[in-house]
């Protein structure tokens, strides 16, 4: 989060101003705490004596190192409009327009910076300074447009998202909306590599000046700037090379030793491959008695707010996660010198501030240390940021902002006015949506308290997890204000309320038992609505009415030849309909059913038959070996090879002439086997309460599941099964619907019906395992080893917002 990038930025103080503005006690003090925090040896640090010196007119010039740094992020997407910065200013009263525009076209005439070009030579950017450049300030009209200020800040925000062209220019734009007859609304769009927030405040002291001076028909009362911002540039090249660069680096490197260069925190989605700047804020505020607490544990340590506040945040970071040393990078004006003072460009550079949460300390220990760690810093400020990520090179990752993710702004209350003859003017804030780093606190200091803002990257965070964190923050704040000597391990960040959900609410997970079985449920469906389609398949359609008839004969053959509850039945058929009127029909007699897969091996499926105890089994194709005309085992269990709906007519099947013994949901319906890869098969029996609660679920998705675990949509939308030939209607209307690995759509939950290592390939295909957005929205495993799911399904679905695994 730099300064003015989403327009909430309100003031951002001269570190010299401050310096004058304190007493002679407190100028003695922070002297003192300057030379203590530097080594007893070291020699002096910082450029050299001297004002900065004019370069020589004409010729380009190079950028500065920070400015450097945006030019090549800007080569990367030259469409990316986050480092725009915006403002937008109400001006109320008789507004003189023409002298408004003849402030403004005087302000780029007198700073070199607002009228730069950036073109390239030899592959190397360079600063062109325009002899003269025009910015014009249209005025748009909306005045009897039905509500025109929203309509106004809707175009603003248009307009902050326009990109630049750095190569033609110009990196600054203004537009000035009427919205009433004595209301308009100035916008000025400047890009971030020519200006920063302090260059904003002073443009706008200088545009009232201008203002006031050329309504009364006077030349410019304002001197000219005693450098230019391409002054700066070169002598901040000339001095800070070699040993003197040598020596900064030295101490940050040394300074940030043992820190994470990418902070894992608790992200809401999975890191995208390529994050985006796509941005939100959450509130924060703090009451201002547990402010001044707050600022009370400061003085007796000698640390200021921004100390207390930073050591804070390391602590909510830490906790977050598990990281002993935190970067935060906070911005910092870099404006010491008198000849920088009313300069506009790019000055403005990033701090970074190692807080050290190592050993669980408390929070008046951990306060001792932000003071050090920030004095350390601020007495080192003069590197550029650019110059620091340069020497650590960080593993590229554009998944993430290079070394520091996060970032803290502390900010005192604006107190300044700008005066037009005749004219009241206001600030107005513009939210946009956008975000430089994973998260970013700004902290606005007032009489009321602490206000503000938590910036988050919306890749990664939602903003409901954005709040909690803001809220978490505050309650911590509370918390060491009452308590210096807790540690950081015993800060409650939750809150009461927030820990009976997490406690209770969240597991309060009990449902009751499914009322009946799958079958009966399917038996239900058909009486309901017996024309109603169940199965789709290459032949055509079966309604549930024929599909509940045709389970019943079987079931009633099955009875008739001594199958009853507790025998097992093997299933050796092609997944056609006749599956599902065979796995039916064997719950509807009170068996349970083994699958035997027509594709595995003969003396694969020999040993699974013998060794379930099968008492009958029913399928088509060649017969098993090992005795029997059918194939079945040597010891008297039968085999029945049939194939479509012949399969009834070989049972000699007739309508059940007596209902069938009822199961009870801890009944064995099914007793899988599968190989893996491995010498002997494994087997895995489930209960009828099994596939009964997953039905419940399904139907119920909208409700509990659809809440709780985010994985199914509603009963009424389609669910695509991956590797199934047959789709199925289950009960309550959700549909299956056959979807081969490569035919995934985004809204798709796909349940594999098969153990993940199965699966060849990522849902969606090749193609789509680097894109999110073709990825399904859940995945639901059922069956299969856990271990194998998590290698397997871990790679197949990353990406995916779920993933479960049902056994």
């Amino acid at each position: 989060m730099e300064a003015g990038g989403n327009g909430t930025l309100h003031a951002m103080k001269d570190l010299s101003g401050r310096i004058a503005a304190l007493t002679p006690e407190q100028r003695a003090m922070f002297e003192a705490l300057r030379k203590s925090s530097q080594p007893k040896k070291a020699a002096p640090l910082g450029p050299p004596p001297g004002a900065i010196p004019r370069r020589a007119e004409g010729g380009p010039a190079p950028l500065s190192f920070d400015q450097e740094r945006l030019w090549f992020l800007h080569q990367l997407d030259p469409g990316e409009t986050a480092y725009n910065i915006t403002t937008v200013t109400r001006l109320r009263g008789a507004l003189d327009v023409a002298c408004l525009a003849a402030a403004l076209q005087e302000i780029v005439r007198r700073h070199e910076a607002w009228r730069t070009v950036l073109p390239a030579v030899d592959g190397r950017p360079v600063q062109v300074v325009l002899p003269r450049l025009d910015v014009p300030l249209p005025v748009i009209d909306l005045a009897a447009v039905a509500d025109a200020g929203s309509r106004a800040l809707a175009l603003a925000r248009q307009e902050a998202r326009r990109p630049f062209d750095f190569e033609r220019g110009p990196l600054v734009r203004a537009r000035l909306f009427r919205v009433a007859p004595e209301e308009h609304l100035c916008v000025l769009v400047v890009h971030h590599i020519v200006t920063d927030w302090v260059s904003f405040q002073l443009a706008w002291h200088e545009l009232a000046a201008l203002y006031l001076a050329f309504q009364e028909r006077k030349p410019s009362p304002l001197p000219p700037p005693p450098i230019q911002y391409a002054d700066f540039a070169v002598w901040q090249r000339s001095w800070m090379d070699g040993e003197a660069l040598q020596r900064y680096l030295d101490f940050w490197l040394q300074e940030i030793a043992g820190a994470p260069q990418a902070l894992e925190l608790p992200t809401d989605r999975p890191r995208p491959a390529f994050l985006s700047m796509r941005g939100g804020m959450a509130r924060l505020r703090v009451a201002a008695a547990d402010v001044e607490a707050l600022r009370a544990v400061g003085r007796k340590e000698g640390a200021t707010t921004f100390m207390a506040l930073l050591a804070i945040w390391g602590a909510l970071l830490e906790r977050l996660t598990g990281a002993g040393k935190v970067l935060i990078s906070s911005p910092n004006a870099n404006r010491g010198r008198t000849e920088t003072q009313g300069l506009l460009g790019f000055l403005l550079t990033q701090l970074v501030f190692a807080t050290d949460v190592t050993g669980d300390p408390t929070f008046r220990e951990l306060l001792v240390r932000a003071r050090g760690t920030a004095l350390r810093a601020f007495s080192h400020q003069d590197l550029p940021f650019g110059k620091l990520v340069e020497a650590v090179r960080p593993e590229r990752d554009p998944s993430r902002a290079p070394l520091v993710q996060v970032n803290l702004l502390v900010l005192d209350t604006d107190t300044t006015s700008f005066e037009m003859p005749g004219l009241t003017l206001e600030n107005v804030r513009l939210e946009e949506d956008v975000a430089r780093f994973d998260l970013g606190l700004a902290v606005l200091e007032s009489a009321e308290g602490f206000g503000g803002f938590l910036e988050f990257n919306r890749d990664l965070f939602d903003r409901t997890t954005a709040e909690r964190l803001a809220a978490a923050f505050a309650r911590v704040v509370l918390q060491v204000g009452r308590d210096a000597e807790v540690r950081v391990s015993a800060l409650d960040l939750l809150g009461e309320a927030a820990r009976q959900q997490v406690l209770y609410e969240w597991n309060d997970t009990e449902v009751a038992e499914p009322a009946a079985p799958v079958h009966e449920l399917v038996a239900a469906v058909a009486a309901r609505t017996p024309g109603a389609t169940a199965l789709l398949t290459a032949d055509g359609e079966m309604t549930y009415g024929e599909l509940d008839r045709l389970a019943s004969h079987l079931a009633a053959g099955l009875v008739e030849r001594g199958i009853g509850r507790g025998a097992r039945v093997g299933l050796c058929l092609e997944r056609t309909a006749d599956l599902a009127v065979a796995m039916l029909g064997v719950w509807k007699a009170g068996a349970a059913w083994v699958p035997l897969d027509p594709a595995y091996p003969a003396d694969r499926l020999a040993f699974i038959q013998e060794d379930a105890g099968l008492a009958l089994v029913l399928g088509g194709g060649a017969p098993l070996p090992g005795g029997g005309s059918a194939g079945g085992r040597g010891d008297g269990g039968e085999g029945l090879w049939a194939g479509e709906r012949s399969l009834l007519a070989r049972l000699h099947v007739r309508p059940p002439g007596r209902d069938l013994d009822a199961l009870e949901a801890l009944d064995l319906h099914f007793a899988g086997g599968q190989a893996a890869g491995l010498a002997h098969v494994l087997g895995a029996a489930h209960v009828h309460r099994h596939p009964a609660s997953l039905a419940r679920f399904r139907i119920a998705g909208g409700e509990r599941g659809g809440e709780a675990l985010g994985l199914l949509r509603q009963a009424v939308e389609p669910v695509r099964i991956a590797h199934d030939d047959v789709r199925a209607r289950l009960p309550g209307g959700v549909e299956p619907e056959i979807a081969r690995l490569g035919e995934v759509q985004r809204d798709d939950v796909v349940v594999l019906r098969r153990p993940p290592d199965e699966h060849g390939q990522p849902v969606g295909g090749d193609e789509a395992a680097g894109d999110r957005a073709a990825l399904p929205l859940a995945v639901l495993g059922i069956g299969g080893r856990r271990r194998s799911f998590s290698r397997h399904g871990g790679a197949m679905y990353q990406g995916s917002p779920h993933v479960l695994h049902l056994r």
